[in-house]
């Protein structure tokens, strides 16, 4: 059972490096100017690039493929770890890794949509 414990912890990692992917990607996409047609930023507007403009996408670049790159070796890593040291919990780790990326997902599409009003309550 500790191998369910350690795989909805890991998944539960997985999940907020993952959502912090799509984050950076979605909010590269529109601060570039791709999604609103835009500029990127006011120093390409005005014709001319800021460095701290070049600097933060420097760095919401680093910070997205840090979480990408991190989203997909965490779970090598502790199904890896499960299957040298705890043969017998590596399918619960598995399992408990799947269950809370399902579980966390639901949970935040369905809180989105309450907020958003697209989820209709039932009166």
């Amino acid at each position: 059972m500790i191998g369910f414990i350690i795989g909805a912890v890991a998944g539960a990692a997985q999940y907020w490096l993952l959502s912090r992917f799509a984050g950076a990607v979605t909010r590269g996409a529109a601060t570039q100017g791709e999604a609103t047609g835009g500029a990127a930023t006011q120093g390409e507007a005005t014709g001319g690039a800021t460095m701290q403009g070049a600097a933060a996408r420097g760095a919401a670049v680093r910070g997205a493929v840090f979480a990408a790159v991190a989203g997909v070796m965490l779970p090598f890593a502790v199904l890896l770890a499960a299957a040298f040291f705890l043969r017998d919990g590596l399918l619960w780790a598995a399992i408990g890794m799947a269950s809370s990326l399902v579980t966390l997902a639901v949970v935040r599409f369905v809180r989105t949509n309450v907020k958003k009003g697209e989820i209709a309550k039932k009166r």
